[in-house]
């Protein structure tokens, strides 16, 4: 009984993991998990080669984890027996923006779906990071070969995480509470009344902390509108992307059927190395 007292005691004292060790552990445990998971996949038959791995993830020791893995087993240390000769493996590390919102996953989770046979289709490797890129969907576009890709208009994936820290941005709009339409400076006289249900296209988005609100200029008719009280977050309009969204995927998955449809030239030969904080 005294014996994981003390063990336990031990473990509590001992100091915290610096940054490179945890970002180490992190990395071994998601390269833990990953070669269970390859090593099951590609074991259904004997002499089975090793043919795809992708890792889609938030978090820079997924992708470490995962060029980690494919570096093994190219050494032989993913296995039993020697790695057979004809075996090509192919890796994708993908890097996503971090702490998405329910809507942005949901968003990045319906896009993938219908990525995912060109990304396994295609015959090279890729290390990408989305976190860098303007534009994600042009980024994917080169790194895929699918040209027919960066040419879907898709700006709710540049916003998920471009604009995170802005409530509001141009785009449609739907009306929730009847707002009035006036010119600047306020307080001016309204020129009309929009009423509720109304989709409206707006143009410019403008923080007024002196009023404590954010307001919209709108096309038609044209003015501004009061989009969002700063002190108690009631909103007299929100922004309706689910029609714009709805159309982008319909595109992306046209792409796909016509990509998948052509022959695939081969991708670029691309030789992963072991990251600086745990090699293999």
């Amino acid at each position: 009984l005294l014996r994981p007292l003390r063990r336990a005691l031990v473990e509590a004292m001992r100091s915290p993991p610096s940054r490179e060790e945890r970002k180490a552990q992190l990395t071994q445990a998601k390269l833990s998990g990953m070669r269970l998971e390859a090593t099951n996949f590609y074991s259904r038959y004997p002499g089975q080669t090793w043919k795809n791995i992708i890792s889609l993830g938030d978090m820079r020791y997924e992708r470490d984890a995962v060029q980690e893995l494919s570096l093994g087993r190219a050494m032989g240390q993913m296995s039993k027996g020697p790695v057979p000769a004809r075996e090509r493996l192919r890796t994708k590390a993908l890097i996503l923006p971090g702490a998405p919102s329910l809507t942005e996953l949901t968003l990045w989770l319906r896009l993938f779906r219908l990525l995912l046979p060109a990304l396994v289709r295609f015959d090279g490797d890729v290390d990408l990071d989305l976190c860098q890129a303007s534009d994600p969907l042009s980024s994917l576009a080169k790194a895929f070969n699918l040209p027919g890709l960066g040419g879907v208009h898709f700006p709710q994936l540049r916003q998920s995480w471009a604009h995170a820290s802005l409530p509001d941005a141009p785009g449609m709009y739907r009306v929730l509470y009847a707002v009035a339409v006036a010119n600047l400076p306020p307080p001016a006289p309204p020129m009309c009344l929009l009423q509720p249900g109304r989709f409206i296209e707006v143009l410019e988005v403008a923080r007024f902390d002196e009023d404590r609100c954010i307001r919209g200029r709108i096309e038609e008719p044209p003015g501004w509108i009061l989009l969002m009280n700063l002190d108690n977050g009631y909103r007299w309009a929100e922004k309706e992307d689910d029609h714009c969204i709805e159309e982008a995927l319909d595109e992306v998955a046209v792409v796909m059927q016509d990509a998948l449809c052509e022959p695939q030239p081969a991708g670029p030969a691309h030789h992963p190395a072991p990251h600086n904080g745990a090699g293999v």
